[in-house]
């Protein structure tokens, strides 16, 4: 499980994910995490991401459950749900 040891490498990874990683999903949830990681809270980064309340909290909450693979690994938003 990738997951930063101390604050600052944290920063660090998102950082460097927000404008070098090759998906743009995953650039918006670095994006989201960096945010949240130099003191935003959910309310504050909804219109800065432009992505629903929902899906900040759950990014935020998988990464502190998995770090980025568990982040990576779960499909957002109603394209990933099942059509009945």
């Amino acid at each position: 499980m990738l997951k930063a040891n101390d604050a600052e490498e944290e920063r660090n990874l998102f950082e460097n994910g927000r404008y070098h990683y090759p998906d743009a999903r995953m650039m918006r949830r670095f994006e989201i995490l960096w945010l949240h990681a130099n003191g935003k809270s959910v309310p504050e980064i909804v219109p800065l991401v432009r992505q629903d309340s929902r899906t900040v909290r759950k990014v935020i909450k998988n990464y502190q459950a998995g770090g980025i693979e568990l982040v990576s690994s779960i499909e957002y938003g109603s394209l990933s749900r099942k059509r009945v």
